[in-house]
């Protein structure tokens, strides 16, 4: 019998319930092959003062201003009036100091009522405070967005009255416009963690005592947070033996291993991994559970130390797992950690590869390199903007001088630790040294419809007969798939899962005498 190869490609996890992005004209405005030009015109001549002063008030209020949108190099443009701008941001507007080049928040229907830009109510910019490349939240939305539901990102240039401001990195807000486009479904309530960090520890039934860590984004009105005190109490005190099968219906477990593993892999450590910041909550109402949204990526690629080691940290062995209960129970789990752990490798794969990284660099520098050395405002100097991208620069914040990792330097040292790791927390049966095949696989979610997954594998060489079987994590057989004779090339297969029991499956695909062993995580669902 011919002897074939197979490489298990999973692209699938039930658990996802992902939705394409509609397209609707706000993707103008994320085009990301150009720099978006806004021109803004105050109403007042101390705007500068205005803003700071706003800045200082509790509601962090907003002043007018006339806003001008070029949409393309003939300067064709789109005027709105009456536009919202405040400066946003903490570390990032601190780390600004008296430089003109703070973060901004543009509001359109600040003051008017249903005003719209490309279909939008805000905008976000941010300044790239601590980030010498100015590309790091724009490369990890990117290779995040392959993975989750994140915001788009994009680069903008700001003037004030003809004068550049600065280059910037646009982001999406994370609002009801961004829920309906990415989920289907705006009517959930949508949570934000606080600026000093939110840890997701239950402390009673009462919802008060949870609206200082966490805001409400949406349905203020209602003011009804008991499905979130709910999902506080299953994921912190549920038994471990039905930890899996309670919180499953009311978490999207696989969107978190996803979410914690980019965090370890980019140690992007300003997050809620490490400070507890930055993320926002969903309760989905299509699926009745609640989905992690990350947000504010600028830190990533080990620019956020505060004492993590942003090379060696350990993606099992992790400080401060009592306080951060969602890392703990999918580290906790044994099916879920290998979910996570797997997570981890795909993303050494193919994302995180040093070249994967190098050329999307590359791309970026691009493009944004004559607007870098344009910037007068910038916050870092053009050579860090340069050397940054391969080596280390020092960045100096309140006297303190701070090493920020290159981008492609910090890829190889992390990418050599974490696989270190995973050979000690993921070892692999691998088929004998002659019948193994190097690939470069990438884990996606595709569903094809509800509850149904889909699993595609490749074969070297022409196969009498492909053979797929599932086992539970103890090793009992599930399902046995006899899929027939293959030719050489790229093959697929889709089965119903929701009757599978929550966790980790593991699938064993079988050619000849050839097997490769896989897994994939449902939650029954």
């Amino acid at each position: 019998m011919t002897v074939c190869k197979i490489i298990l490609l999973i692209l699938a996890c039930c658990v996802c319930g992902s939705s394409a992005a509609r397209i609707d004209s706000s993707d103008l405005i994320f085009d990301d092959s150009k720099i978006h030009r806004f021109d803004l015109k105050f109403y007042c001549a101390d705007w500068a003062d205005s803003l700071v002063y706003k800045k200082s008030l509790p509601d962090e209020g907003y002043i007018p201003a006339q806003l001008t949108y070029r949409t393309d190099p003939a300067a064709n443009s789109i005027v709105l009036d009456s536009v919202g701008v405040r400066y946003k941001g903490n570390s990032s507007y601190a780390f600004a100091g008296s430089s003109a080049k703070k973060p901004f928040k543009f509001s359109f229907d600040e003051y008017r009522d249903g005003q719209r830009f490309f279909g939008i109510k805000k905008l976000n910019f941010g300044n790239n405070a601590k980030d010498p490349t100015m590309m790091r939240e724009k490369i990890s939305y990117d290779i995040l967005g392959n993975f989750m539901q994140v915001p788009r990102a994009a680069f903008a240039a700001i003037y004030v009255e003809g004068k550049l401001i600065g280059l910037y990195t646009q982001v999406e807000q994370v609002d009801k416009t961004f829920l309906e486009r990415r989920f289907g479904d705006k009517d959930g309530n949508l949570y934000k963690s606080n600026d000093e960090g939110s840890t997701l520890l239950y402390e009673d039934s009462d919802q008060l005592s949870y609206t200082d860590d966490y805001e409400l984004k949406t349905n203020e009105t209602e003011n009804d947070w008991s499905r979130f005190v709910l999902m506080l109490d299953k994921l912190n005190n549920a038994d471990s033996a039905a930890f899996t099968a309670e919180s499953g219906g009311l978490i999207t477990l696989d969107n978190i291993c996803r979410y914690l593993a980019f965090n370890m892999v980019f140690s992007n450590f300003d997050s809620y991994t490490g400070s507890g910041r930055n993320y926002y909550l969903y309760d989905n109402p299509a699926d009745g559970r609640f989905t992690l949204i990350p947000w504010d990526l600028n830190l990533s690629f080990g620019a956020y130390g505060n004492n993590w080691s942003v090379i060696n940290a350990n993606v099992v062995s992790v400080d401060n797992l009592s306080a951060r209960p969602l890392n703990r129970r999918i580290i906790e789990n044994d099916s879920l950690q290998q979910v996570y752990l797997r997570y981890i490798r795909v993303f050494l794969n193919g994302p995180f590869c040093t070249d994967t990284i190098a050329s999307m660099a590359a791309t970026w520098k691009s493009l944004i390199d004559s607007f870098v050395q344009a910037d007068t405002n910038k916050l870092h100097s053009y050579e860090d903007f340069l050397a940054n991208i391969d080596n280390s620069v020092y960045v100096i914040e309140s006297s303190s001088r701070t090493s920020v990792p290159g981008l492609t330097s910090f890829c190889t040292k992390r990418s050599a630790a974490l696989r270190t790791q995973l050979d000690q927390y993921l070892p692999v049966a691998n088929p004998r040294p002659s019948q193994r095949r190097s690939v470069c696989s990438f884990l996606g979610c595709r569903t094809i419809s509800s509850g149904r997954v889909v699993i595609a594998y490749e074969t070297a060489q022409s196969c009498g007969n492909v053979c797929m079987e599932l086992y539970d994590a103890a090793g009992n057989r599930l399902r046995t798939f006899n899929l027939g004779a293959k030719t050489a090339g790229s093959h697929e297969c889709s089965f119903d899962c929701r009757t599978l029991a929550p966790g980790c499956s593991i699938v064993r695909m079988t050619a000849g005498k050839t097997t490769f062993i896989g897994r994939i995580t449902t939650t029954g669902h």
